[in-house]
Protein backbone atom coordinates (compact mmCIF):
# COMPACT_ATOMS: atom_id res chain seq x y z
CA UNK A 1 0.00 0.00 0.00
CA UNK A 2 2.76 2.77 1.06
CA UNK A 3 5.03 2.51 -2.53
CA UNK A 4 1.39 2.93 -4.54
CA UNK A 5 0.04 5.30 -2.42
CA UNK A 6 3.44 6.96 -2.16
CA UNK A 7 3.96 7.26 -6.06
CA UNK A 8 0.68 8.87 -6.63
CA UNK A 9 0.72 11.34 -4.04
CA UNK A 10 4.08 12.23 -5.09
CA UNK A 11 3.00 12.86 -8.85
CA UNK A 12 0.11 15.05 -7.19
CA UNK A 13 2.00 17.12 -5.28
CA UNK A 14 4.00 17.67 -8.27
CA UNK A 15 0.85 18.82 -10.13
CA UNK A 16 -0.78 20.99 -7.59
CA UNK A 17 1.41 22.21 -5.20
CA UNK A 18 0.14 25.63 -3.67
CA UNK A 19 3.35 27.37 -5.27
CA UNK A 20 3.15 26.49 -8.93
CA UNK A 21 0.37 29.43 -9.30
CA UNK A 22 2.97 31.79 -8.75
CA UNK A 23 4.63 30.31 -12.28
CA UNK A 24 4.19 31.01 -15.02
CA UNK A 25 4.07 27.06 -16.53
CA UNK A 26 3.71 24.08 -14.34
CA UNK A 27 5.66 20.49 -15.89
CA UNK A 28 4.64 17.17 -13.78
CA UNK A 29 6.51 14.13 -13.23
CA UNK A 30 5.78 12.74 -16.48
CA UNK A 31 7.14 15.55 -18.41
CA UNK A 32 3.37 17.12 -18.89
CA UNK A 33 3.15 20.88 -19.04
CA UNK A 34 0.28 23.24 -17.79
CA UNK A 35 0.67 26.85 -18.39
CA UNK A 36 -1.94 29.81 -17.67
CA UNK A 37 -3.97 30.98 -20.74
CA UNK A 38 -6.12 34.14 -21.23
CA UNK A 39 -8.46 34.67 -18.24
CA UNK A 40 -6.75 32.33 -16.37
CA UNK A 41 -7.39 29.14 -17.41
CA UNK A 42 -5.05 26.44 -17.67
CA UNK A 43 -4.55 24.33 -20.89
CA UNK A 44 -2.53 21.42 -21.63
CA UNK A 45 0.83 21.44 -23.74
CA UNK A 46 0.82 17.98 -23.90
CA UNK A 47 -1.05 14.99 -23.96
CA UNK A 48 -0.34 13.88 -20.62
CA UNK A 49 -2.81 15.78 -18.52
CA UNK A 50 -6.51 17.03 -19.75
CA UNK A 51 -7.75 20.61 -18.30
CA UNK A 52 -11.12 21.62 -18.56
CA UNK A 53 -11.07 24.99 -20.79
CA UNK A 54 -9.76 22.56 -23.77
CA UNK A 55 -13.39 20.99 -23.80
CA UNK A 56 -15.18 24.16 -23.12
CA UNK A 57 -15.82 24.57 -19.51
CA UNK A 58 -16.24 27.62 -18.70
CA UNK A 59 -16.03 27.55 -14.76
CA UNK A 60 -18.63 30.64 -14.23
CA UNK A 61 -21.45 29.10 -12.08
CA UNK A 62 -23.64 30.38 -15.09
CA UNK A 63 -22.36 27.40 -17.91
CA UNK A 64 -23.37 24.17 -17.26
CA UNK A 65 -20.33 22.99 -17.32
CA UNK A 66 -21.62 18.92 -17.12
CA UNK A 67 -20.41 18.03 -20.55
CA UNK A 68 -16.94 19.44 -20.90
CA UNK A 69 -16.06 18.20 -17.62
CA UNK A 70 -16.70 14.90 -17.89
CA UNK A 71 -15.06 14.65 -21.87
CA UNK A 72 -12.48 15.93 -20.15
CA UNK A 73 -12.45 12.89 -17.03
CA UNK A 74 -13.14 10.83 -19.94
CA UNK A 75 -9.54 10.73 -21.42
CA UNK A 76 -8.92 8.52 -17.88
CA UNK A 77 -5.71 10.93 -18.11
CA UNK A 78 -5.26 13.29 -14.92
CA UNK A 79 -7.27 16.62 -14.56
CA UNK A 80 -6.22 19.67 -13.23
CA UNK A 81 -9.45 21.93 -12.46
CA UNK A 82 -8.33 25.62 -12.32
CA UNK A 83 -9.99 28.56 -10.39
CA UNK A 84 -13.57 28.58 -10.96
CA UNK A 85 -17.17 27.67 -9.89
CA UNK A 86 -18.46 24.90 -12.57
CA UNK A 87 -21.96 23.66 -12.26
CA UNK A 88 -22.55 20.47 -12.93
CA UNK A 89 -26.13 18.68 -13.25
CA UNK A 90 -25.32 15.30 -13.00
CA UNK A 91 -22.24 13.57 -10.78
CA UNK A 92 -19.52 12.90 -13.06
CA UNK A 93 -17.63 9.77 -13.63
CA UNK A 94 -14.24 9.09 -12.80
CA UNK A 95 -11.79 6.50 -14.54
CA UNK A 96 -9.99 3.83 -12.03
CA UNK A 97 -6.84 5.25 -10.74
CA UNK A 98 -7.79 8.83 -12.44
CA UNK A 99 -6.38 11.33 -10.26
CA UNK A 100 -8.35 14.75 -10.25
CA UNK A 101 -6.95 17.82 -8.29
CA UNK A 102 -7.47 21.88 -7.69
CA UNK A 103 -4.55 23.67 -8.76
CA UNK A 104 -3.85 24.63 -5.17
CA UNK A 105 -5.16 23.93 -1.67
CA UNK A 106 -8.75 25.04 -1.15
CA UNK A 107 -8.96 27.93 1.68
CA UNK A 108 -5.73 29.68 -0.59
CA UNK A 109 -8.15 32.09 -2.34
CA UNK A 110 -7.76 30.90 -5.59
CA UNK A 111 -9.76 27.47 -5.12
CA UNK A 112 -11.76 24.97 -7.65
CA UNK A 113 -15.14 24.42 -6.89
CA UNK A 114 -17.56 21.70 -8.68
CA UNK A 115 -21.15 22.85 -7.45
CA UNK A 116 -24.17 20.20 -8.11
CA UNK A 117 -27.16 22.10 -7.07
CA UNK A 118 -29.81 19.14 -8.23
CA UNK A 119 -31.15 17.36 -5.56
CA UNK A 120 -29.95 13.96 -5.34
CA UNK A 121 -27.16 14.85 -7.40
CA UNK A 122 -23.01 14.43 -6.79
CA UNK A 123 -19.40 15.52 -8.21
CA UNK A 124 -16.80 13.07 -8.29
CA UNK A 125 -17.84 9.33 -8.44
CA UNK A 126 -16.58 5.82 -9.21
CA UNK A 127 -19.99 4.10 -9.46
CA UNK A 128 -20.70 2.10 -12.44
CA UNK A 129 -17.41 -0.50 -12.30
CA UNK A 130 -19.63 -3.93 -12.05
CA UNK A 131 -16.39 -6.31 -12.78
CA UNK A 132 -15.48 -8.17 -9.33
CA UNK A 133 -11.90 -7.97 -9.24
CA UNK A 134 -9.20 -5.48 -7.73
CA UNK A 135 -9.44 -2.05 -9.43
CA UNK A 136 -7.00 1.54 -8.80
CA UNK A 137 -9.11 4.10 -7.18
CA UNK A 138 -9.68 7.98 -8.24
CA UNK A 139 -7.24 10.32 -6.23
CA UNK A 140 -9.20 13.21 -5.48
CA UNK A 141 -7.45 16.17 -4.02
CA UNK A 142 -7.56 20.39 -3.19
CA UNK A 143 -11.24 20.90 -4.50
CA UNK A 144 -14.32 22.67 -3.26
CA UNK A 145 -17.52 20.35 -3.76
CA UNK A 146 -21.08 20.61 -2.98
CA UNK A 147 -23.50 18.49 -3.60
CA UNK A 148 -26.51 16.43 -2.25
CA UNK A 149 -23.52 13.15 -2.50
CA UNK A 150 -20.10 14.78 -3.42
CA UNK A 151 -18.09 11.82 -3.76
CA UNK A 152 -19.06 7.83 -4.03
CA UNK A 153 -16.57 5.44 -4.77
CA UNK A 154 -18.64 1.97 -5.79
CA UNK A 155 -22.51 2.64 -5.10
CA UNK A 156 -23.57 2.42 -1.41
CA UNK A 157 -26.48 1.82 -2.61
CA UNK A 158 -26.87 -1.24 -5.37
CA UNK A 159 -23.44 -2.16 -4.55
CA UNK A 160 -23.36 -5.97 -3.36
CA UNK A 161 -20.57 -6.38 -1.23
CA UNK A 162 -18.92 -10.38 -1.25
CA UNK A 163 -16.70 -11.87 -3.21
CA UNK A 164 -16.33 -12.85 -6.60
CA UNK A 165 -20.23 -13.85 -8.06
CA UNK A 166 -21.73 -13.02 -4.99
CA UNK A 167 -20.28 -9.23 -5.60
CA UNK A 168 -21.26 -6.72 -8.58
CA UNK A 169 -18.94 -3.99 -7.55
CA UNK A 170 -14.67 -4.39 -7.44
CA UNK A 171 -12.45 -4.62 -4.37
CA UNK A 172 -11.59 -0.83 -4.78
CA UNK A 173 -7.47 -0.36 -4.12
CA UNK A 174 -5.86 2.71 -2.36
CA UNK A 175 -8.65 5.57 -2.77
CA UNK A 176 -7.39 8.81 -1.59
CA UNK A 177 -9.01 12.02 -1.21
CA UNK A 178 -7.27 14.99 0.30
CA UNK A 179 -7.00 18.82 1.31
CA UNK A 180 -10.92 19.09 -0.16
CA UNK A 181 -13.62 21.01 1.59
CA UNK A 182 -16.73 19.31 0.60
CA UNK A 183 -20.39 20.92 1.92
CA UNK A 184 -24.09 19.72 1.78
CA UNK A 185 -26.09 21.14 -0.69
CA UNK A 186 -28.92 21.36 1.69
CA UNK A 187 -28.03 20.74 5.45
CA UNK A 188 -28.75 17.68 7.29
CA UNK A 189 -29.34 15.73 3.96
CA UNK A 190 -27.45 12.92 2.10
CA UNK A 191 -23.18 11.62 2.18
CA UNK A 192 -20.32 13.74 2.20
CA UNK A 193 -17.91 11.09 0.95
CA UNK A 194 -19.01 7.44 0.66
CA UNK A 195 -16.55 4.32 0.18
CA UNK A 196 -17.83 0.89 -0.47
CA UNK A 197 -16.06 -2.03 -0.67
CA UNK A 198 -12.63 0.15 -0.71
CA UNK A 199 -9.19 -0.99 0.80
CA UNK A 200 -5.66 0.61 1.70
CA UNK A 201 -7.28 3.92 1.64
CA UNK A 202 -6.76 7.74 3.01
CA UNK A 203 -9.64 10.33 3.70
CA UNK A 204 -7.44 13.08 4.83
CA UNK A 205 -7.17 16.54 5.58
CA UNK A 206 -10.50 17.36 4.17
CA UNK A 207 -13.36 19.92 5.94
CA UNK A 208 -16.69 18.03 5.68
CA UNK A 209 -20.13 20.24 6.40
CA UNK A 210 -23.48 19.63 6.99
CA UNK A 211 -24.55 16.14 5.28
CA UNK A 212 -26.67 13.38 7.34
CA UNK A 213 -23.72 11.55 7.29
CA UNK A 214 -20.32 13.67 6.77
CA UNK A 215 -17.79 10.14 5.96
CA UNK A 216 -19.23 6.72 5.13
CA UNK A 217 -17.41 3.27 5.36
CA UNK A 218 -18.86 0.69 4.26
CA UNK A 219 -17.81 -2.80 3.90
CA UNK A 220 -14.00 -0.91 4.25
CA UNK A 221 -10.54 -2.80 5.39
CA UNK A 222 -7.27 -0.89 6.71
CA UNK A 223 -8.57 2.41 5.67
CA UNK A 224 -7.55 5.06 8.05
CA UNK A 225 -9.56 8.41 8.42
CA UNK A 226 -7.58 11.44 9.85
CA UNK A 227 -6.57 14.88 10.39
CA UNK A 228 -9.95 15.77 9.41
CA UNK A 229 -12.54 18.12 9.98
CA UNK A 230 -16.04 17.30 10.55
CA UNK A 231 -19.01 19.98 10.82
CA UNK A 232 -22.54 19.77 11.98
CA UNK A 233 -23.37 15.83 10.88
CA UNK A 234 -26.92 15.44 11.16
CA UNK A 235 -26.61 11.60 12.22
CA UNK A 236 -22.89 10.97 11.88
CA UNK A 237 -19.56 12.21 11.75
CA UNK A 238 -18.32 8.91 10.98
CA UNK A 239 -20.21 5.80 10.02
CA UNK A 240 -17.87 2.73 9.77
CA UNK A 241 -20.21 -0.14 8.55
CA UNK A 242 -19.36 -3.73 8.95
CA UNK A 243 -21.19 -6.07 6.15
CA UNK A 244 -20.97 -10.00 5.99
CA UNK A 245 -17.13 -10.58 6.18
CA UNK A 246 -16.18 -7.32 5.68
CA UNK A 247 -15.63 -4.03 7.47
CA UNK A 248 -12.46 -4.13 9.54
CA UNK A 249 -9.46 -2.58 10.34
CA UNK A 250 -10.27 1.17 9.67
CA UNK A 251 -8.68 3.58 11.70
CA UNK A 252 -10.38 7.29 12.70
CA UNK A 253 -7.55 9.46 14.19
CA UNK A 254 -6.71 12.45 14.79
CA UNK A 255 -10.17 14.78 13.86
CA UNK A 256 -11.87 17.29 14.58
CA UNK A 257 -15.56 16.32 15.00
CA UNK A 258 -17.85 19.43 15.93
CA UNK A 259 -21.42 19.89 16.66
CA UNK A 260 -23.86 17.40 16.09
CA UNK A 261 -26.93 18.78 13.22
CA UNK A 262 -29.49 16.90 15.37
CA UNK A 263 -30.15 15.44 18.46
CA UNK A 264 -30.18 12.29 16.85
CA UNK A 265 -26.44 12.38 15.95
CA UNK A 266 -23.75 9.92 16.88
CA UNK A 267 -20.16 11.51 16.16
CA UNK A 268 -18.58 8.20 15.68
CA UNK A 269 -20.50 4.91 14.80
CA UNK A 270 -18.49 1.79 14.21
CA UNK A 271 -19.90 -1.67 13.39
CA UNK A 272 -16.46 -3.08 12.30
CA UNK A 273 -13.93 -5.63 13.51
CA UNK A 274 -10.60 -4.53 15.21
CA UNK A 275 -11.38 -0.32 14.72
CA UNK A 276 -9.68 1.68 15.81
CA UNK A 277 -10.97 5.09 17.06
CA UNK A 278 -7.73 7.22 18.93
CA UNK A 279 -6.96 10.84 19.77
CA UNK A 280 -9.81 12.76 17.84
CA UNK A 281 -11.18 15.66 19.38
CA UNK A 282 -14.93 15.75 20.24
CA UNK A 283 -17.21 18.91 20.72
CA UNK A 284 -20.90 19.39 20.85
CA UNK A 285 -21.36 23.38 20.46
CA UNK A 286 -24.96 25.09 19.87
CA UNK A 287 -25.41 26.82 16.48
CA UNK A 288 -26.97 29.03 18.14
CA UNK A 289 -29.17 30.26 20.81
CA UNK A 290 -32.45 29.41 19.08
CA UNK A 291 -31.20 26.76 17.55
CA UNK A 292 -33.24 23.84 20.05
CA UNK A 293 -32.80 20.97 17.72
CA UNK A 294 -29.04 20.85 18.53
CA UNK A 295 -28.94 21.09 22.50
CA UNK A 296 -29.05 17.52 22.80
CA UNK A 297 -27.54 14.33 21.29
CA UNK A 298 -27.46 10.54 20.63
CA UNK A 299 -23.67 10.12 21.71
CA UNK A 300 -20.05 10.71 20.89
CA UNK A 301 -18.62 6.71 19.92
CA UNK A 302 -20.74 3.74 19.89
CA UNK A 303 -18.53 1.17 19.04
CA UNK A 304 -21.05 -1.71 17.89
CA UNK A 305 -23.64 -3.18 15.83
CA UNK A 306 -26.52 -2.12 17.82
CA UNK A 307 -29.05 -0.39 15.98
CA UNK A 308 -26.08 -0.04 12.75
CA UNK A 309 -28.02 1.14 10.03
CA UNK A 310 -27.97 -1.52 6.68
CA UNK A 311 -27.61 0.35 3.62
CA UNK A 312 -29.26 -0.73 0.25
CA UNK A 313 -28.96 -4.31 -0.65
CA UNK A 314 -26.24 -4.93 1.73
CA UNK A 315 -27.11 -6.70 5.07
CA UNK A 316 -25.64 -6.43 8.49
CA UNK A 317 -22.47 -7.75 9.87
CA UNK A 318 -22.47 -11.65 9.84
CA UNK A 319 -20.67 -13.34 13.40
CA UNK A 320 -18.36 -16.33 12.91
CA UNK A 321 -18.42 -18.70 15.87
CA UNK A 322 -15.09 -20.50 14.14
CA UNK A 323 -12.74 -18.52 12.13
CA UNK A 324 -12.20 -21.58 9.84
CA UNK A 325 -15.53 -20.40 8.01
CA UNK A 326 -14.49 -17.04 6.66
CA UNK A 327 -13.10 -16.64 3.78
CA UNK A 328 -9.78 -15.85 3.10
CA UNK A 329 -10.12 -12.49 0.86
CA UNK A 330 -6.97 -11.12 1.67
CA UNK A 331 -5.81 -14.20 -0.16
CA UNK A 332 -7.89 -13.39 -2.66
CA UNK A 333 -7.72 -9.96 -3.52
CA UNK A 334 -3.66 -10.01 -3.17
CA UNK A 335 -3.98 -12.72 -5.77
Amino acid sequence: MDDIAATRRNLIFTMVAGSVLSSSAVRGQDGAKVAQGPAGQFVALSGRIATPAAFGAKGDMTTDDTAALQACLDTGLPVIIPEGRFRITRALQVKPGQIVAGLARVGSGTGAAIVNTVAGGGCLWYTQDTATGQQPMPMIANLFLSADFPIRFNDPERGQIGDGPRSNIPYGMVPLVRGCRIVARDRGTGTGIAWTKMFDGVIEECQIEGFSTNILLQGCDLNAVRHNRSVLASRYHVLDLSVSSFGSQNIIEHNDLLQAGSDACIFVKSSGRHARIRDNYLEHGFTGASDASVRSFTGFIDASSVDAPHLGVNGGRAVYHDRREQPDRRRQIRA
